[in-house]
């Protein structure tokens, strides 16, 4: 599996990856009010992120799964929630091939604030590596 990042919804910077120059990048993964019983709280914090998409010790396609599609295509034959990993991939293959079905986006913030201010977070280019033209000041991100 390779690393990827995302562009955070407040303040429009790449989720740097730990252990990059300039980064690592303390952000919090939001989660939608109706969907804050099941997490048990309103944000995933992570204060070094690795690259692979976990946050909080959730991974962000798991999220995205569990807040956009029916509870009975999260669980197996016998009623079970799916791991992680099964929920990721549910997660990765809407994100990927059915964007339209997505009510609830990843939302990546480095201030925490409530799912409903921020808009989704976009995919980082450079996948957490740095780079690009989204901040004039490269000495600070790289």
């Amino acid at each position: 599996m390779g690393q990827f990042s995302w562009i955070t919804s407040d303040t429009h910077r790449p989720v740097i990856i730990d252990g990059y120059k300039g980064g690592p990048t303390e952000c919090y993964l939001l989660i939608p009010n109706a969907y804050m019983h099941i997490f048990g709280k309103d944000a995933l914090y992570e204060p070094a992120y690795q690259g692979y998409g976990v946050f909080g010790g959730r991974d962000a396609y798991a999220v995205l799964a569990i807040c956009n599609l029916p509870e009975e295509e999260l669980k197996d034959a016998n009623g079970d929630y799916l791991s992680d990993d099964e929920l990721r991939q549910l997660g990765i293959n809407l994100q990927f091939d059915e964007p339209h079905k997505i009510n609830f986006p990843i939302k990546i913030v480095e201030r925490k604030c409530s799912y409903n201010e921020v808009g989704a977070s976009e995919d980082d280019p450079n996948q957490g590596w740095g780079g690009g033209d989204w901040d004039d000041d490269e000495d600070d991100y790289y």
